[in-house]
């Protein structure tokens, strides 16, 4: 098999599994919110968001930079550098994941007293932190191998087993919201269960040449990890503290109304993530070529996004508008209005798709910290201005407020010398954008599986 043939089968796998569980994700959303209460699944949502919120802590936000070192080890045949490196790793992300699961039980009366998390979600959320620390445990194993299989594998049992014992547990055995983590976590260990022979031969294969004992890890995170850790957690703390604030000043049954409309914005989310995806292969081919070409790159890519990003919007703003009173509990209405209003945010995001990577390329990891922080600050303070005034509407528009680091990061790109462009340029299509845009528009289409 040739190599394009080999990443073209990997992104197939990919993309398949990550549409598969939105797929899930939507008929697990459906079937809690038609079954719990409003506010019995408030809670349950902000108890799985500080599950995913404290999660960056045993990644320690630098997930991709040891997949990078891992599968460049193994492939210069370095065999004991990739073993140091994925066992410290591992040993990190156990023992930090444990303190998380005994921090949330000490905290569970603080968490029912502000949010209605009582002792048994509080205990989940920290048990679903766990279970994601040893999933991306799996990941790095699979990725590192180009076994993208077996990961596709491995989302798809977990995913699909969700819902199984989702049905089960909350539909059946009446168990709400606690019964609707413990699926969760029953999912990840199904999972770990079916992969565990592939993940194990991985195991064995760095076992067999030993340790040098050398601190990798810390090496790798205090060079190069540590702005990615600091943004990272900035970011998590940014895309969960609204769903928190909300949950203080209007209650779980506020956080499940922005919970649910943030639910509507996943399929769109995919798409531009894919996109986004495409990004930094497509830089890196050619960053040879000089910078002009690279600029003429960055603004195809950024209308081709915005234009994408718009077209994605208004069609699931049309599709909510006709048919959401079909499928949606007459309570869960309200949260129209909140996805309404996030649309903005996904608008500005998908005209920054290219932004990510082109300062990547640029080698300017630290702009992440500045901007992440930046962002968090102009969210909060959105917030404690709006929300006496427009209510639970607030939340999403200091969500959408904080998007505005897009055109503030673009300014700031705009500065550098070969990227001067007109506004009608940075905006409107330009016959020089035509081959880039066709050339992005086919790579994405393989992204996201869709035939030529």
């Amino acid at each position: 098999m040739s190599l394009l043939s080999k990443v073209l089968k990997s992104i197939a796998f990919t993309i398949g599994s990550e549409y598969g569980r939105v797929f899930f994700t939507i008929i697990d959303f459906l079937i809690l919110i038609w079954v719990l209460e409003q506010a019995e699944y408030g809670s349950y949502a902000l108890a799985i968001s500080f599950a995913y919120a404290a999660s960056v802590v045993p990644n320690l936000g630098i997930g991709k930079l040891i997949i990078s070192e891992i599968t460049q080890s193994l492939s210069l045949g370095n065999v004991g550098k990739a073993a140091d490196l994925f066992f410290q790793y591992c040993r990190w992300g156990v023992l930090s994941a444990a303190g998380v699961l005994i921090l949330f039980v000490l905290l569970s009366g603080i968490f029912e007293e502000l949010y209605g998390i009582g002792l048994a979600l509080a205990f989940f959320a920290g048990l679903i932190t766990v279970c994601n620390t040893g999933k991306t445990i799996y990941h790095i194993a699979f990725i590192s191998q180009m076994r993208f299989k077996d990961m596709a594998l491995f989302n798809v049992v977990q995913y699909s087993t969700r819902t199984i014992t989702l049905i089960a547990l909350v539909c059946f055995a009446g168990f709400g919201a606690a019964g609707a983590m413990a699926s969760q976590v029953i999912s990840y260990v199904l999972s770990a269960i079916v992969l565990a022979k592939p993940f194990g031969e991985f195991i064995n294969t760095l076992k067999s040449t030993g340790t040098s004992g050398k601190s990798l890890l810390k090496e790798y995170f205090l060079s190069r990890g540590k702005y990615l850790f600091v943004s990272g957690q900035l970011i998590a703390l940014k895309e969960n503290s609204m769903l928190w604030l909300t949950g203080i000043y209007f209650g779980p049954d506020g956080a499940a109304l922005l919970s649910a409309a943030k639910k509507f914005l996943e399929p769109i989310n995919i798409a531009l993530g894919s996109l986004e995806a495409v990004a930094l292969p497509l830089f890196s081919s050619k960053i040879t070529e000089g910078k002009e070409v690279i600029a003429n790159i960055y603004f195809a890519f950024s209308k081709f996004g915005l234009y994408l990003s718009i077209l994605l919007s208004a069609g699931f703003a049309l599709f909510l508008y006709l048919f959401a009173g079909f499928f949606l509990p007459l309570d869960y209405m309200s949260a129209l209005p909140l996805f309404y209003i996030l649309l903005i945010s996904e608008i500005l995001l998908g005209f920054g798709t290219s932004q990510r990577a082109l300062l990547h390329m640029l080698r300017m990891q630290k702009t992440f910290f500045v901007d992440a922080t930046i962002s968090l600050a102009m969210m909060l303070a959105a917030f404690f201005i709006l929300q006496g005034y427009f209510g639970i509407e607030s939340a999403a528009m200091a969500v959408s407020a904080s998007s505005v680091i897009v055109l503030i990061r673009h300014y700031r790109i705009m500065c550098l010398p070969y990227m001067k462009r007109s506004i009608i340029e940075t905006l409107f299509p330009t016959k020089k954008d035509l081959p880039l845009v066709r050339r992005v528009w086919r790579i994405f289409k393989v992204k996201i599986g869709m035939p030529d």
